[in-house]
């Protein structure tokens, strides 16, 4: 952390009682973990590294923020900031772990908007104007809010970061609010709830309306089923939106565009890691040479994942969707050979999202012995974790000669030697959720260049690898 912490060293450490502050609606604030490497940051029910953890956050995570307090000294910071994770965990987690800057504890609140946890007003109360009448559609699909504590945001898709970021727009616990219509999204919660609601909030019907997980409305659902008598939003407008003013901000009326529900999310989207910076890549020898264009839906170059020497299998906190594209196809050639699993263990909440795993020729067995981000062996518990959590989940790899060489040892131990000792779910052997197609005299760069468009098909089936070439499973 910096050294403009220096002055918060001195403050006596201490816990302070929660106060009311904590029901306050959290700030989305621009601090975001960091510094963790692939490890992330736990979060504690107290500012105090010696309670159990509630859950974890991943490098580049920026959660809602409630409020701070001064808990246990980590490094030379005693701050502790009261969170609400986009797993959907509260708690608290030591500030040392993330990119804020501040001399003082003024500068929290004037800087970032933080209050102290002992200082912030309780929630606001209810509106004193009438509820609406009921939106059409949705006339008894009303229900209350629950594991929101701190209170959440509305958002305006159905996507985690997608916030205008508002004071007071959004729900409490115990808030009264309408189904309007609902979409699949952003996995949120312990159980990657992926379904969500454009909701009217009853309790305080000045706010308006916006998409709210599922996860925090208490209707009995199963996670990730909409509601009984719920109905889909289909893409098309619901009248009556948040108003926005010129800041973005939400308002209860004034000047600016109505918004109204996002587009159903289509699933299909593809994630790439690539090892260049843009589409030329070094070919027999020259530099930069060979022009090799591709149609992902999201890519992240060298300079994105690979910052300061430390891997970021999420730069930039990337939601997970594109426009109205969900990802659900994660990609890597060669040096990123293990991101997709670094991913996955950041965001677990995209477990239930992500269905394909493709590797184009990852490497050989010196590769696989110095990788990094993260290493091999905890790569290859990710890979059998995902495998495991759906039998529809399906990881390919096209083996070039790099791949191929010594029988495929670099990935038959570097990849596959966890999965075989891994417990299989009673149905199936997770094995068999494994495609190798070999291609084993055919250069590094000539996978990447005959295939870079498989990322965008289906998932490759046993039996069924490009250009007839023979598939085996571990």
């Amino acid at each position: 952390m910096g050294y403009s912490r220096a002055l918060l060293a001195a403050i006596v450490v201490g816990l302070v009682a929660l106060g009311s502050s904590t029901n306050a609606l959290a700030i989305s604030a621009p601090i975001h973990i960091h510094g963790t490497g692939i490890d992330g940051v736990l979060i504690r029910p107290t500012p105090d590294t010696s309670q159990p953890a509630r859950g974890w956050m991943g490098e580049g995570t920026s959660p809602d923020f409630h409020c701070f307090t001064y808990g246990q000294t980590i490094g030379n910071v005693n701050v502790w900031f009261y969170v609400t994770s986009p797993a959907g965990i509260t708690g608290y987690y030591a500030s040392y772990w993330d990119d804020s800057s501040y001399h003082s504890e003024g500068e929290l609140t004037a800087k970032y908007g933080i209050p102290n946890c002992g200082a912030a007003p309780p929630p606001p109360p209810p509106d004193p104007a009438p509820a609406p009448d009921p939106a059409p559609g949705g006339a008894n699909l009303v229900f209350s809010v629950f594991n929101a504590d701190g209170g959440i945001y509305y958002r305006r898709s159905p996507s985690w970061g997608d916030t205008a970021q508002a004071p007071g727009v959004g729900v409490y616990n115990g808030d009264q609010v309408q189904l309007i219509c609902g979409a699949y999204g952003e996995a949120v919660g312990p159980y990657g709830n992926t379904w969500w609601s454009y909701v009217r909030n009853l309790t305080r019907p000045n706010i308006g309306e916006g998409w709210v997980n599922a996860h925090y409305i208490n209707d009995g659902a199963v996670a990730n089923q909409p509601t009984p008598g719920e109905n889909t939003c289909d893409g098309n407008p619901v009248g009556g939106g948040i108003q926005q003013d010129s800041q973005g901000g939400g308002s209860s009326g004034g000047s600016g565009s109505t918004s109204g529900a996002a587009p159903r999310l289509i699933d299909g989207g593809s994630l790439y890691y690539s090892p260049y910076n843009g589409t030329k890549i070094d070919y027999n020898g020259g530099h930069l040479n060979k022009n090799v264009p591709f149609k992902a839906t999201k890519v992240f170059n060298q300079r994105d994942w690979d910052t300061r020497g430390k891997c970021s299998p999420n730069p930039g906190n990337f939601s997970g969707v594109v426009g109205n594209t969900r990802i659900t196809t994660v990609a890597a050639w060669s040096k990123p050979r293990n991101l997709p699993f670094a991913l996955l263990k950041q965001r677990p909440a995209w477990i239930p999202q992500i269905n394909y795993i493709l590797l184009f020729d990852p490497g050989d067995v010196e590769d696989y012995a110095d990788a990094k981000c993260p290493d091999s062996a905890t790569a290859s518990l990710q890979l059998a974790k995902w495998l495991a959590a759906d039998r529809g989940h399906t990881f390919v790899v096209l083996a070039g000669e790099t791949t191929a060489g010594y029988n495929h040892a670099s990935i038959q131990h570097g990849l596959f030697d966890t999965v075989r000792h891994y417990p299989n779910p009673r149905d199936r052997n997770i094995r068999k959720q494994i495609i190798v197609c070999n291609y084993s005299k055919m250069n590094h760069e000539d996978v990447w260049i005959n295939f870079h468009d498989k990322m965008n098909d289906p998932p490759i089936q046993s039996g069924k690898c490009p250009r007839g070439a023979r598939s085996w499973n571990p």
